[in-house]
């Protein structure tokens, strides 16, 4: 079984810590990594603790701020935000300038200048 991409930590941490060497128990270590991390983003409301990118959060518009499902927000690289003003079978995909509102990093909210588009 492969460790998650999202581990909290790695084999080699966790064998330097016990002061174990070798690989006959990395199959084990990792299962428990797994397990681990699994339950502590479940006791976290399910927010993802290691740096992870997220696309198409989609929201509802008319709204001047948007609380985001993950945070805090990484302020590099930057939140790209677009808004929809086509047709299902027409997909057009809008993008929101630097200009049309501010990242609250540690919140994990963007609040715009106005409302959003609905």
């Amino acid at each position: 079984m492969p460790l998650h991409p999202y581990a909290l930590t790695s084999i080699a941490n966790i064998k330097s810590h016990l002061g174990i060497s070798g690989i006959a128990f990395d199959f084990l270590i990792e299962g428990l990594i797994n397990s681990i991390t699994d339950w502590i983003e479940r006791q976290t409301g399910g927010r993802r603790l290691l740096e992870t990118t997220y696309v198409n959060e989609r929201y509802d518009g008319g709204r001047s701020i948007i609380f985001l499902n993950q945070w805090p927000i990484n302020p590099i690289p930057a939140v790209i935000a677009e808004f929809f003003t086509g047709t299902e079978e027409a997909q057009i995909w809008q993008p929101f300038t630097a200009n049309d509102f501010v990242a609250y990093h540690r919140g994990g909210f963007l609040k715009f200048f106005g409302t959003t588009p609905q």
